[in-house]
């Protein structure tokens, strides 16, 4: 994910919705980000709204793969899940990514162990 230090996500010249979708527990919004004519980025913004009394939480799927929670004004919830990411990002792609790793349960325990987290890759489940 592109990183863009100095600027804040949630804040820009004027915010524009690329895309959004809706899909199992999770609400994802493309937003473009432009602050001055040449001086645009992209974040996306993640909100789960399910939860479970077992198992890894979406929520905890979304910090793993390198989404910081934190006040979010593009998604429903007070809280969402943001990140930066490139223009040509897929939200569905990603929506796919992030429950792939939610469905995933690499130990009869439900608890993730040290060996899991390389299966477990971003880099490995071709969502970054």
């Amino acid at each position: 994910m592109t990183v863009r230090m100095g600027k804040d996500m949630h804040s820009a010249l004027k915010t524009e919705q690329v895309s959004h979708v809706r899909v199992q527990g999770l609400q994802l919004m493309l937003q473009r980000l432009p602050w001055a004519k040449g001086d645009v980025a992209f974040s996306l913004h993640v909100a789960p709204n399910t939860f479970s009394t077992s198992g890894l939480q979406l929520t905890e799927a979304l910090s793993y793969l390198g989404f910081q929670r934190q006040h979010c004004p593009f998604t429903e919830a007070p809280e969402g899940f943001c990140d930066w990411v490139d223009e040509k990002t897929d939200v569905n792609h990603v929506a796919e990514g992030v429950l792939r790793v939610h469905e995933i349960s690499p130990s009869p325990s439900g608890i993730l162990l040290p060996a899991d987290y390389d299966f477990l890759s971003p880099k490995v489940l071709d969502i970054s």
